[in-house]
Formats: structure tokens, sequence, C-alpha cells
């Protein structure tokens, strides 16, 4: 069994239900070692948008909370983001499919979740290829205009849509039901 995804699987999980933020900010050092080793740091670190994310996590739980509830929460959303992210580039989906083959996972779950894994890489080629497309056409995103992100959503969702139904067409045709 593979223990690199176990013990990835185990921080992201684990993330849900620690009940301590300083064991929660160790976790975060821990996964900030790991990927050291896999000299991935730049690219765990490099997750665009989803910093605003959980800058609004903080704000929100300060604004209407506690500060130390926004802490907790804060620390808990970057743990959950840096351990998938690193997930992401460190397990390839053949080892994240045999893992659950081997813990007897049903296929159906199987099927799902590596079918999952497997669009990551896409739709964030996808997102890069939208992005360009509209900076091509003169859109600025250093602005902070909101309708200039708007122009990305709209295409992104066509496309994502449009893929989701291929899938869906293909599995049909091959057989795969949902009972």
């Amino acid at each position: 069994m593979n223990l690199k995804v176990l013990a990835l699987l185990f921080i992201s999980v684990s993330a849900i239900f620690v009940p301590s933020a300083l064991l929660l900010l160790s976790l975060i050092f821990y996964l900030l070692f790991l990927s050291a080793s896999f000299h991935k740091v730049r690219e765990l670190l490099n997750l665009g948008w989803l910093w605003l994310f959980v800058l609004f996590v903080f704000l929100t739980n300060f604004l209407f909370f506690s500060f130390t509830r926004a802490v907790f929460f804060t620390l808990r959303i970057i743990l959950i983001f840096l351990s998938l992210n690193l997930f992401y580039l460190t397990v390839s989906p053949n080892e994240f499919e045999s893992v659950l083959r081997e813990l007897k996972v049903p296929f159906s779950l199987i099927f799902i979740s590596t079918t999952a894994y497997r669009f990551v890489p896409l739709i964030r080629k996808d997102f890069e290829m939208v992005r360009n497309a509209q900076r091509a056409r003169g859109v600025s995103f250093k602005s902070r205009n909101p309708f200039a992100w708007f122009s990305l959503v709209v295409p992104l969702l066509n496309v994502w849509l449009q893929r989701a139904e291929e899938l869906a067409i293909s599995l049909e045709c091959r057989g795969f039901r949902n009972n």
C-alpha cells in the first residue's frame, strides 16, 4: 500500500476533525516540510484565487464570531487546501486508484474518484486557455474589476458543462449505470 497517498489523505481528513488550532498549525508546518522534500513548495503555495477565499473565511468569522474562531477556521481551510494541492502534485491517478482498490472501495466510488481526479489538470488547462484568450481580447485582470473575472466564468462553465455531457454520454454508451 502506498504510504504517501494514505498520509496525505489522513492529513486532509484530519483537518476537518482536529480540535485545536495549535495542532492545525503544526500540521501546516508538517505539510510545508513534506512538500520541501518533494521540491514543490512554490507549486504548493500557488493557489491563486483560493487565497481570496481564505481571506473571506477569516473576515466572515472575525466579523460574525470571534478572532479565535476566525484563526481556527482559517488554519483549517489552509490545511485542507495545502494538503489537497500537495496530493494533486505528488500522487498520480494510477497510484490513487491502486490504493483505493487495496482498501476494497467499491468500483463505482473508485471510478468516480479517479475520474474527478483526472479532470483537475484539464480544469487548470481550460482556465489558462480561457484566461489567455480573454487577455488576447484586451481584458485586464489586474484592475480587480469583477466583470473581467465574469468574462472567465461564462466560457469556463460552457467548456466544463460540454465536457461533463460528453463524459455522461460516453459512460451511458459503455453501459455504466448508477444503480
